[in-house]
């Protein structure tokens, strides 16, 4: 957290420098008090006293002044500070998604992070700011004044000051305790309660609220016994400000008369320190222990959970160490593979066996629902099988560098993705050293001239989520991407559902030329007679051939290729 406050380190130092002007008032108060009252009106002079209280009333006026001015430097601190941190968390999630050291239920925290926790350092840096740091110079200078007017007060006043910090100091660690508490019992709060919501459909389904509800209603009873932990604790709000400034006040009157006797203290002196108590202490420690106090916690625990989610952890275990490609044809095999979406659901897929040599170009076909994308994720690694292993290059998938393997097997979904951003971002996102002739191969080859010229060229920026384009023009976007990216191993899943039967073919007859391996979750069964293999997928279990002698052998395949002609 202060790493992240650097950057800002000139406007912090105007900020200590500004405070300590607008809280001049609190060291002159029990001065200016004193001599109008000595000098003025128990002397006989009214205008004296008035002219010390209009001084210092004067300076009020300027310390405020300052005060609102310091709010644009208190905003420059804190909003870049809420971007770098946003940036850290969501940067370190997707790291530790990309590297599977985070389950994908993970996300429910890392947005909890990413919003709730960052909002609440930006929100309490400023409070800070605004209130607790201005809080704390005035304490100090209420204090030195007190000390600058009568040394022998402020001895006095010590002990109680010292018991009331000692008792601050060791309620605030047990505060830390239970606010960290609830903050935990928060993020398990925040992701329970989206697992149950993303698993909505699938609990009604199978009758099961109640078992789904159980996690949330024990996760939102934890979260308020914490809060009511929290709670408990406020006793101490009351406690230390009759400790550190009413007990001082009251021991200060009762001994007003000794000390006017013995040590000559005028009436001016005794009122000063008065007003150093009442008016400059107590307001700064009723603050800091009603307001501040929790806010240094909320702040502290707050950022310790972000350091925590922003620090990097080892990489999963058994993986080829970073960056280093495994030796070996790459040819993509599949042995043993079930996978089901529950240890207690039926398998989609069971004991698939399979091999996709380097270089050919394989057409997946089934019925709707018969787990065709399913295969594709398992073959690519986006999903991890129940039993049997994946190996591209002789080498397990979730034993390859997690980066390497993004580089070299692409996936383009259904749904295509486009950003906000200008054309060529979109279209060099997975080789960002693209030239402009080949982006304009690419946008060539895959029919998108109209398009850029649309958006004005390359240059041309593209609303969020790709707004103003159809779903053709985006899968046209995310087909020319890949195809300018490195990697050897291609699976378009029904990626040109959007496109005509033309296009699909074009789209297709490009990724084919490029080299390398690929895959096609057919959308149209003509994209099964353009290929080397066909994978068939049905009944959970997978038969490869060609057409011809998948056409031959199997009657479900047979079926599909005959509906596809009569329609």
């Amino acid at each position: 957290m202060v790493g992240q406050l650097r950057p800002a380190r000139a406007d912090l130092l105007r900020l200590a420098l500004g405070s300590v002007l607008a809280g001049a008032p609190a060291f002159f108060s029990g001065l200016a008090v004193s001599r109008a009252v000595d000098a003025g009106f128990l002397a006989g002079d009214p205008a004296t006293g008035v002219l010390w209280l209009a001084g210092l009333a004067l300076l009020g006026v300027a310390g405020a002044y300052v005060a609102q001015a310091l709010l644009p430097v208190m905003a420059r601190v804190a909003e870049p500070l809420r971007d770098r941190l946003v940036t850290l968390v969501i940067g370190a999630g997707l790291a530790r998604a990309v590297a599977e050291e985070t389950a994908r239920d993970g996300a429910g925290a890392v947005a909890v992070q990413a919003t709730e926790h960052v909002e609440a350092v930006r929100r309490l840096v400023v409070a800070l700011l605004r209130t607790t740091f201005s809080t704390t110079v005035t304490m100090v200078l209420a204090i030195a004044g007190l000390a600058t007017l009568v040394p022998v007060v402020t001895l006095a006043v010590l002990p109680f000051l010292l018991l009331g910090g000692a008792l601050w100091l060791a309620v605030l660690r047990r505060l830390i305790r239970r606010q960290r508490h609830l903050l935990l019992a928060g993020e398990r709060l925040g992701e329970t309660s989206r697992q149950v919501l993303a698993a909505a459909r699938d609990v009604e389904a199978c009758g099961a609220r109640e078992q789904a509800l159980r996690p949330a209603v024990a996760a939102v009873e934890a979260t308020a016994a914490a809060a009511a932990g929290v709670n408990r604790l406020g006793w101490w709000r009351s406690v230390v400000p009759m400790l550190t400034v009413q007990a001082p006040v009251l021991v200060l009157l009762l001994l007003a008369p000794w000390l006017s006797r013995t040590l000559g203290l005028t009436s001016g002196d005794l009122v000063g320190a008065v007003v150093y108590l009442v008016h400059g202490l107590a307001p700064a420690v009723g603050f800091m222990v009603s307001g501040g106090a929790g806010w240094l916690v909320q702040l502290g625990l707050a950022g310790e959970r972000l350091a925590a989610a922003t620090s990097a952890g080892p990489g999963r275990a058994g993986r080829a160490p970073g960056g280093t490609a495994p030796v070996g044809p790459p040819d993509l095999r599949a042995t043993g593979l079930t996978f089901a979406y529950s240890a207690r659901a039926a398998p989609v897929l069971a004991d698939v066996a399979l091999t996709v040599p380097a270089g050919t170009h394989l057409a997946v076909v089934g019925p709707s629902g018969a787990g065709k994308s399913t295969l594709a994720a398992l073959l690519t690694g986006l999903r991890h099988p129940l039993a049997g292993q994946v190996t591209l290059a002789g080498t397990r998938l979730d034993r390859w560098p997690p980066d390497l393997l993004r580089r070299v097997v692409a996936v383009v979904p259904q749904e295509s993705y486009v950003f906000a951003g200008t054309v060529r971002e979109n279209l060099a996102y997975l080789r960002p050293e693209a030239t402009t002739a080949e982006l304009a191969d690419a946008v060539r080859r895959f029919g998108l001239t109209p398009v850029v010229a649309r958006f004005g060229g390359l240059a041309g920026e593209l609303p969020p989520g790709g707004g103003g384009l159809s779903a053709g023009e985006r899968q046209r976007i995310a087909l020319a991407r890949t195809w300018l990216s490195p990697a050897s191993v291609v699976v378009l899943d029904e990626a040109t559902c959007h496109l005509d039967p033309v296009a699909e073919e074009v789209a297709e007859a490009e990724m084919r030329r490029r080299g390398g391996t690929l895959i096609v979750v057919a959308h149209r069964i003509s994209s099964a007679l353009r290929a080397d293999l066909v994978t068939l997928v049905a009944d959970g279990q997978v038969r490869i051939g060609t057409h011809d002698q998948l056409l031959a052998q199997h009657e479900r395949y047979a079926d599909l290729v005959g509906y596809w002609q009569q329609g």
